[in-house]
């Protein structure tokens, strides 16, 4: 194939880096997670930048994704292009499937490299049946093995299992002003996860009653739509506590604005 043929002639070599989605949450496993907020941000779908280097006027670019045959997106590239910026469209948010895939182009038939992509379009934990009450409905509210502590020693809750737990969901367990983050292994998936409140945050808290409950984010930072129900944790101090200094009257924390 002649040098002509290869530049105008549309030659597959032309065809070479993936796209990237601007916005999309990096993660750990080398995927780019989309969200809620990424698809519905612009209502015109999700954004897409594809590398312009190689392409020329009047090139047919075709957006997909592997295991579906229908391109997500088709267009013909603009005259006047300027090869020093990146092509920038958007796929209709509901042509971008949910889960795992792989996102590609072709230019005159010739695929790019994959963009590895995990999609999320729902809430973690799944829809509040009473939405209007305070509280998610299935979130259950954290587990303790008594209602009324010292702090002469920690304290372990028990969070249940939620609809559609998995790793990667982050959880932060909040006490009063107090928040305690975790990660979902593989190991924890579908079942129960442990914290442990250490005996000097009890102490620093002092002599108070406190709700306990937590929020939940998926692994791309979808936000189940309200906190856990919650738990009242009653702290009473031992004589002198774990901090080793005389404990005060009780005060009543956590009662407000937890929503």
């Amino acid at each position: 194939m002649s040098q002509f043929e290869q530049i105008h002639g549309r030659s597959p070599v032309r065809a070479r880096g993936a796209m990237s989605i601007p916005g999309a949450i990096p993660l750990d496993n080398g995927f780019a997670g989309v969200n809620r907020k990424l698809l519905k941000e612009d209502a015109s779908g999700l954004p897409i930048l594809i590398p312009s280097t190689l392409l020329l006027a009047g090139d047919r670019v075709d957006v997909c994704i592997r295991r579906i045959d229908t391109p997500l997106l088709s267009f013909v590239v603009p005259q006047p292009h300027d090869i020093n910026s990146p092509l920038s469209r958007f796929i209709e948010a509901e042509r971008v499937p949910e889960g795992f895939g792989e996102l590609f182009y072709r230019v005159n038939g010739a695929e790019s490299a994959d963009l590895k992509i995990l999609v999320r379009k729902h809430s973690p934990g799944g829809v509040d049946p009473a939405p209007k009450l305070p509280g998610h409905g299935l979130l259950r509210a954290p587990r303790l093995g008594a209602s009324e502590v010292d702090d002469s020693q920690d304290v372990t809750v028990t969070i249940l299992p939620w609809r559609g737990m998995q790793r990667g969901h982050r959880v932060n367990l909040q006490l009063s002003d107090r928040c305690l983050p975790h990660t979902v292994t593989s190991d924890e998936e579908g079942g129960p996860i442990t914290f442990t409140i250490a005996k000097e945050t009890l102490a620093e808290l002092g002599h108070c009653d406190t709700l306990l409950f937590y929020k939940l984010w998926d692994e791309v930072g979808n936000p189940a739509s309200d906190r856990s129900q919650t738990s009242e944790l009653r702290i009473r101090p031992s004589s002198t506590g774990a901090m080793g200094m005389v404990q005060q009257a009780p005060v009543i924390l956590g009662v407000i604005k937890i929503r």
